[in-house]
């Protein structure tokens, strides 16, 4: 196997796990690659382990191990692009929703990779398209979510939202969040989204403090496509897609649909999202379930 290893300078605080990740690699006779930040951290790596640096993801990588939290998950996905290249997550970092811990990497692991005896989800994504203007990354897609936020003033802004060219409404809020399945459970959550199962496809629509009683979270259908207007005394509007953000002049405006690509997330136990929302979200925690 080709096996690319992807994180942050950070990594070097976790130097043993690190090194025990691509000791367990090497040891089984598969070609480790590290991305450029991984590759600077340290000199005699290339030399102790024959690891390569790679700059840009190719067809003939069979995984990626994305070593850090959530965000740096995210960034991976925006590297390796359009390449739907399985990501499996070890976490090196804090909450680590989308990752696995690192203890759970074992030689056992890698011969899981090996053998492919693990489940991949296919995890949709969302696309930013800007018409009048240039793409607001080489990789306009976000499989966590996209966002609209006031740029700089502590004034409200007014987000005009139109699905498929029909109104839906006028958001008097400090931005919205346009969330796919996958990222429900990050900042639309602490919004008062809902938890969406990443099996579906859907679209969650959560403002960002409105100023309105009313006004609820939106699931909309994979299809639809989003148009979105700003108007604010400010001149310009923060956007952000998952980890990349940028300011734009209110006279654009943005349209966001379903990705035509996917991301592939390897994990190693079936229970991984009812898990996951149980152990790192608390979801269902009551003293009366207790059996002690």
């Amino acid at each position: 196997m080709r096996v690319t290893l992807f994180g942050r300078a950070t990594v070097a605080q976790k130097m043993e796990q690190f090194e025990n990740v691509i000791q367990l690699l090497v040891d089984a006779g598969h070609e480790v690659l590290l991305n450029e930040s991984l590759y600077m951290i340290q000199d005699d790596l290339q030399t102790q382990y024959n690891v390569s640096k790679i700059n840009t993801p190719d067809d003939t990588i069979d995984y990626v191990l994305s070593l850090g939290g959530d965000g740096t998950m995210l960034e991976a996905v925006t590297w390796i692009g359009d390449k739907a290249i399985p990501i499996l997550g070890l976490n090196f970092g804090r909450l680590g929703f989308l990752t696995d811990t690192v203890a759970s990497f074992t030689a056992d692991t890698v011969k899981r990779l090996q053998e492919k005896d693990l489940v991949i989800d296919e995890r949709s994504m969302l696309l930013w398209t800007n018409p009048e203007g240039e793409p607001i990354r080489r990789f306009p897609h976000a499989l966590n979510d996209i966002t609209i936020q006031r740029a700089s003033s502590s004034s409200m802004i007014t987000i005009h939202v139109t699905i498929d060219g029909i109104a839906l409404n006028s958001y008097w809020a400090d931005g919205l969040i346009i969330s796919t399945p996958t990222g429900s459970t990050g900042y639309s959550l602490s919004c008062g989204g809902p938890i969406i199962h990443p099996s579906t496809k859907n679209i969650v629509l959560t403002p960002i403090a409105p100023h309105n009683l009313n006004i609820r979270p939106l699931i909309l259908d994979k299809g639809v496509k989003i148009t979105i207007e700003v108007e604010a005394r400010d001149p310009q509007f923060l956007a952000t897609l998952d980890t990349h953000s940028i300011r734009l002049d209110t006279s654009r405006h943005v349209e966001i649909s379903s990705s035509p690509y996917i991301t592939k997330i390897c994990r190693l136990q079936n229970d991984y999202f009812t898990g996951a929302i149980r152990d790192k979200l608390y979801w269902g925690i009551d003293k009366r379930n207790s059996h002690g």
